[in-house]
Protein backbone atom coordinates (compact mmCIF):
# COMPACT_ATOMS: atom_id res chain seq x y z
CA UNK A 1 0.00 0.00 0.00
CA UNK A 2 2.77 2.45 0.92
CA UNK A 3 4.51 1.73 -2.38
CA UNK A 4 1.31 2.51 -4.29
CA UNK A 5 0.98 5.79 -2.40
CA UNK A 6 4.58 6.70 -3.26
CA UNK A 7 3.89 6.04 -6.94
CA UNK A 8 0.73 8.16 -6.78
CA UNK A 9 2.53 11.04 -5.07
CA UNK A 10 5.27 10.92 -7.70
CA UNK A 11 2.66 11.05 -10.47
CA UNK A 12 0.90 13.90 -8.70
CA UNK A 13 4.13 15.91 -8.56
CA UNK A 14 4.54 15.36 -12.30
CA UNK A 15 0.96 16.22 -13.27
CA UNK A 16 0.19 18.81 -10.56
CA UNK A 17 -3.26 17.21 -10.38
CA UNK A 18 -4.33 14.54 -7.92
CA UNK A 19 -7.09 13.02 -10.05
CA UNK A 20 -4.92 12.93 -13.18
CA UNK A 21 -2.33 11.06 -11.11
CA UNK A 22 -4.96 8.47 -10.15
CA UNK A 23 -5.96 8.12 -13.80
CA UNK A 24 -2.36 7.53 -14.89
CA UNK A 25 -1.81 5.14 -11.99
CA UNK A 26 -4.84 3.03 -12.93
CA UNK A 27 -3.86 2.99 -16.60
CA UNK A 28 -0.39 1.84 -15.63
CA UNK A 29 -1.86 -0.92 -13.44
CA UNK A 30 -3.92 -2.42 -16.28
CA UNK A 31 -1.45 -2.01 -19.14
CA UNK A 32 -0.35 -5.65 -18.86
CA UNK A 33 -3.88 -7.02 -18.58
CA UNK A 34 -4.78 -8.25 -22.06
CA UNK A 35 -8.53 -8.05 -21.37
CA UNK A 36 -8.32 -4.42 -20.26
CA UNK A 37 -5.62 -2.90 -22.47
CA UNK A 38 -8.06 -1.85 -25.17
CA UNK A 39 -10.34 -0.01 -22.78
CA UNK A 40 -7.77 1.89 -20.74
CA UNK A 41 -8.89 5.23 -22.19
CA UNK A 42 -12.28 4.73 -20.53
CA UNK A 43 -10.60 5.25 -17.17
CA UNK A 44 -10.53 8.96 -17.92
CA UNK A 45 -14.28 8.88 -18.64
CA UNK A 46 -15.01 7.45 -15.19
CA UNK A 47 -12.28 9.34 -13.39
CA UNK A 48 -13.24 12.99 -13.38
CA UNK A 49 -12.45 15.20 -10.41
CA UNK A 50 -16.11 15.45 -9.47
CA UNK A 51 -16.62 11.67 -9.47
CA UNK A 52 -13.66 11.07 -7.20
CA UNK A 53 -14.28 14.07 -4.96
CA UNK A 54 -17.91 13.09 -4.37
CA UNK A 55 -16.90 9.59 -3.32
CA UNK A 56 -14.01 10.76 -1.17
CA UNK A 57 -16.17 13.31 0.64
CA UNK A 58 -18.80 10.67 1.34
CA UNK A 59 -16.15 8.31 2.71
CA UNK A 60 -14.62 11.05 4.88
CA UNK A 61 -18.01 11.99 6.29
CA UNK A 62 -19.02 8.41 7.08
CA UNK A 63 -15.63 7.74 8.69
CA UNK A 64 -15.92 10.90 10.80
CA UNK A 65 -19.42 9.87 11.85
CA UNK A 66 -18.39 6.32 12.77
CA UNK A 67 -15.00 7.00 14.34
CA UNK A 68 -15.37 10.45 15.91
CA UNK A 69 -18.91 11.77 16.27
CA UNK A 70 -20.83 8.66 17.36
CA UNK A 71 -18.17 7.51 19.85
CA UNK A 72 -18.18 11.02 21.40
CA UNK A 73 -21.95 11.00 21.73
CA UNK A 74 -21.83 7.62 23.43
CA UNK A 75 -19.44 9.00 26.05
Amino acid sequence: MKQMLRVLKKLERTTNHDVKAVEYFLKEKIQNEVELMNVSEFIHFACTSEDINNLSHALMLSTARDEVILPEWKN
